[in-house]
């Protein structure tokens, strides 16, 4: 019989344990079972170290937010980073290990049921503080006590303010440790830090509200004032009246009796408008001043987005259709209208026009804008090399589009070159040697070819739809320069088909529909001056 003794600690060393003499029978564990107690030893060194590192973690932060020995102590900042849970955690594994190398067969494990609800308690009452702690926002009460966590508190920061209908006085002084706020620039602290020393001075909640500024749009006999984005504009309120069903009706319900909680503005009424002040300004300007209503003067894109979305949101027909038929006369649904173009006649020219409309017909869902618009985005974010390089050297137009128009962008290059190899560039096709009645049936292929590799290297090229190139007719007879013209033609009116869909939009047969109601008027009312 084998003498008593007890394996080393650790599993690496793990012997048999035992014998033990139980109701007439020797009990021990040998090599193998005693490699039970890895998983207890492994969760025992994990909880240590998370510990470990919490204390250590919390002990160099303790000057980080100003506090103090006198203030908070060290064990009162561990159980603030939830480390207490870890520690008891740590001592259910440490007992599972002793229990397992010094306790009778029979009682070996007896708290590994102990521990793991613990283990389950504990880390359920962590997850409790945590989103706790997330739902609490700033960690401010509106009754000025502070925030109240379940049990064991967190490292946040708090900080008590009380309720200024009751008392202006803070609890506290105001922060002067702005520049320790993480994610702000200097001009946000100094704003910030400003903001705060001026609310704390006066007491007046009302510091909150932006300055009042007057537009040059003020007509000084106007009778209404719009205020937008703290800008105020006055102007005459039958004006808009007469071109906004909106402002009728709302100028045609009771007002209230002027009182002292009326707003008003040299004896005028306040319209509060959820609109941007450039927006309100360039349509009072056209509406009130006549700006924008030059004869065929091609109009800023700023201009015709505030006229769009001013013009839905208010019902003013004569600014949004103005916007719509700019738009879609630079947007054609056919190639023929495409190839008989007079480009940026009726919208001016800038490095990032194709982004913004784009945006725009995303935004007022103009499909068969948005189309052509996302074409021309492509050509210019991947360049004329083909190259994803240039999105980020030769162009902004990345940083004008939405995410949703460069990702259709990005999406459709691949298919466009697809479409191109099947449509515009089927003449150059290698299976086919030479057109009928060539006379050079050994140069014309070779040209051809060589027209082919100049649109794949080094880089592939989207040429779509664009005119024919007299340098394609090198080393070409004359019949297979006409066949191949006629080829051209063909295939740029097939990828004209498909261009919609290769940016996942419906066919041009179902996006033109949108603007039938404008095909019939869209020359006679721009070859005339607009009148609003």
């Amino acid at each position: 019989m084998q003498s008593p003794y007890l394996t080393d600690m650790g599993p690496l060393r793990a012997q048999q344990v035992g014998p033990w003499r139980h109701d007439g029978c020797w009990l021990y564990t040998d090599r193998y079972n005693c490699s039970l107690v890895i998983p207890w030893e492994a969760l025992f060194a994990y909880d240590v170290m998370v510990v470990t590192l919490t204390v250590l973690k919390t002990w160099r932060a303790r000057h980080r937010f100003g506090f103090s020995p006198g203030y908070v102590s060290l064990f009162g900042l561990i159980l603030r980073d939830g480390a207490m849970y870890f520690t008891v955690m740590a001592f259910g594994g440490l007992a599972n290990v002793l229990t397992f190398y010094y306790s009778r067969p029979l009682l070996k494990g007896v708290l590994s049921s102990f521990s793991s609800c613990m283990s389950v308690v504990l880390i359920s009452r962590l997850m409790l503080n945590l989103h706790t702690t997330a739902t609490a926002g700033v960690f401010t009460s509106p009754n000025g006590s502070s925030q109240q966590l379940t049990s064991v508190e967190f490292n946040v920061q708090e900080m008590s303010v009380r309720d200024t209908s009751e008392d202006t006085c803070w609890d506290e002084d105001p922060p002067s440790h702005v520049d320790q706020i993480p994610g702000f620039c200097e001009a946000d602290k100094a704003e910030l830090l400003e903001l705060v020393v001026r609310i704390y001075m006066t007491g007046d909640p009302e510091m909150l509200t932006p300055t009042v500024t007057r537009s040059d749009v003020w007509l000084e006999d106007g009778n209404i004032v719009l205020q937008a984005e703290g800008t105020q504009f006055k102007v005459y309120r039958g004006i808009l009246a007469l071109n906004s069903p909106i402002f009728d009706d709302m100028f045609s319900m009771p007002q209230p009796v002027a009182g002292p909680e009326t707003q008003t503005v040299e004896g005028c009424p306040v319209v509060q408008l959820m609109d941007s002040a450039a927006d309100v300004k360039i349509v009072l300007q056209a509406l009130c001043q006549r700006r924008y209503v030059a004869l065929k003067a091609p109009l800023p894109i700023n201009v015709i987005a505030a006229f769009l979305r001013m013009g839905h949101k208010y019902d003013i027909d004569v600014i949004r259709d103005e916007a719509l038929q700019r738009l879609y006369y630079e947007s054609p649904t056919t190639l023929e209208d495409w190839v008989n173009l007079d480009a940026w006649s009726m919208i001016v020219r800038s490095p990032r026009v194709n982004a913004q409309i784009a945006n725009l017909a995303r935004e007022h869902n103009l499909l068969s804008v948005l189309a052509i618009a996302l074409h021309s985005c492509t050509i210019e974010i991947m360049g004329a090399s083909g190259s994803v390089k240039n999105f980020e050297q030769n162009n902004a137009t990345h940083k004008e589009l939405t995410p949703e128009n460069e990702r259709a962008c990005f999406l459709a290059y691949p298919r466009l070159l697809r479409l191109q190899g099947g449509t515009t560039l089927q003449w150059c096709n290698f299976s086919q040697e030479y057109f009928p009645g060539c006379i050079s049936p050994f140069t014309c292929p070779a040209a051809r070819k060589n027209i082919i590799v100049g649109f794949l290297f080094p880089v592939p090229k989207e040429y779509g739809f664009d005119e024919w190139q007299e340098e394609w007719e090198e080393d070409m007879c004359v019949h297979c320069i006409t066949a191949g013209k006629e080829y051209y033609k063909a295939g740029c009116h097939a990828f004209w088909n498909g261009l919609p869909t290769a940016f996942g939009l419906p066919t041009w047969h179902e996006i033109k529909k949108e603007r039938t109601s404008f095909e019939g008027t869209l020359t006679a009312q721009l070859s005339s001056p607009c009148f609003y």
